[in-house]
């Protein structure tokens, strides 16, 4: 099938929509929204993924402007500028989504290796300036549904399950060297047991 101009078309279960799914604990709220919005707060900027479901498809919606810079973690010391930085990717959504559909699309943000670097006062108050400004009708049109940081290891498990997903999910499953700004995660199917838990001090 072909997808209308500026839209790439993913198959069912993509790997995008396969992060989707795992990132989200409110995943059961996917149903009743054909908009998705993921913001990507990553170690030098954060980046604007759109995404919008169509005959049990996801369709990537191709943004023209798609990353700000700096990325969160540079305004620990400047709380009030962590929301309004991604005011250019709010207003980049709202010109890929139609006005009648802003209140029902949903919308995220996932922080990785650039915010886990931060101590934790400091990651929680990011967090918690980004909530208050997103949860706001007039700062946000969207359904703001969170901001929370994620591990490396759910990193790396996203990259392993969406290569081999991409390749068709091979028998022979492939290897992942992911190389972010701020850190590396490598994930891979082990020939016999890893012997986890099994050495501890």
């Amino acid at each position: 099938l072909l997808s209308p101009p500026g839209r790439r078309r993913l198959p069912p279960l993509s790997p995008l929509l396969l992060l989707l799914l795992l990132l989200l604990p409110e995943a059961a709220t996917l149903s009743d929204a054909r908009y998705y919005i993921l913001i990507d707060a990553g170690s030098t900027g954060s980046k604007l993924h759109i995404f919008r479901r169509a005959d049990q498809q996801l369709e990537e919606v191709k943004a023209k402007q798609n990353e700000v810079n700096p990325g969160l973690s540079a305004y620990g010391a400047n709380l009030v500028l962590a929301g309004p930085s991604l005011v250019p990717l709010l207003e980049e959504a709202k010109r890929c989504i139609s006005e009648d559909e802003w209140a029902d699309a949903l919308l995220w943000v996932k922080a990785t290796a650039g915010v886990r670097i931060l101590n934790a006062s400091v990651i929680s108050a990011v967090f918690g300036a980004v909530e208050a400004y997103l949860s706001q009708p007039e700062n946000c049109p969207f359904r703001f549904q969170s901001a929370k940081l994620i591990s490396g290891e759910e990193e790396a498990a996203f990259a392993f399950l969406s290569v081999n997903s991409v390749m068709g999910s091979p028998a022979q499953k492939l290897g992942v060297l992911d190389l972010g700004g701020a850190s590396t995660q490598v994930a891979f199917q082990p020939s016999g047991s890893i012997k986890l838990g099994s050495f501890v001090l």
